[in-house]
């Protein structure tokens, strides 16, 4: 196995209801070092669902609504990705 560095940094948030009651988290997006990752997940809880996320040119999208994220579960962002 051939480890190398990845670098996920500016990462933000999408709320359900922002203005209301934001209670659910329906989107992850960051940036992500090598631009070339061919597959990425990105997981928002210790042992929690791993969400697919988009990749175009170093700038990731994670759709976490299926099953839906909330901000109360979200305790980490952990993030993998493929060449």
């Amino acid at each position: 196995m051939v480890a190398s560095k990845l670098l996920a940094f500016g990462a933000l948030f999408a709320l359900t209801g922002e203005l209301t009651a934001p209670t659910n988290l329906d989107q992850v997006t960051f940036t992500i070092a090598p631009t070339t990752a061919t597959t990425v997940k990105a997981q928002l809880a210790s042992a929690g669902t791993w969400y697919s996320c988009a990749n175009t040119a170093g700038s990731v999208t994670c759709n976490t609504t299926s099953p839906q994220a909330t901000v109360a579960a979200a305790t980490q962002l952990t993030v993998v990705a493929t060449q």
